[in-house]
């Protein structure tokens, strides 16, 4: 089979979050291609990327995004990053609170 069971709509390409991702490194679709290629070259400059993108919340630490990047397995992403899970918990409730309207 060499042709895709299904294809997004040009509308779901430009509101995708990947699409948002990948503007924001300078990649444009739909050359994803180049994207991944990046995201092997230059892997501790992609999750760092990753990082900030997601808004992540947490202390990311002063160290690199990955240590070991060419060790698999074995590789380490953000060793020095501490995440508060409660917090985020509380956050994503939050995220979610303000998006759903409720009828009094």
């Amino acid at each position: 089979m060499s042709e895709p069971l299904w294809r997004p709509s040009a509308e779901a390409i430009a509101h995708a979050n990947l699409t948002r991702f990948a503007g924001k490194l300078g990649y444009t679709p739909p050359d994803y291609r180049s994207l991944h290629a990046f995201s092997v070259e230059n892997r501790a400059e992609f999750w760092d990327s990753v990082w900030r993108f997601c808004g992540i919340v947490g202390d990311r630490g002063p160290g690199p995004a990955l240590v070991d990047g060419d060790r698999f397995p074995g590789s380490r992403w953000f060793p020095e990053a501490r995440l508060n899970f409660a917090e985020k918990i509380q956050w994503r409730s939050y995220r979610c609170w303000r998006t759903v309207d409720v009828e009094p």
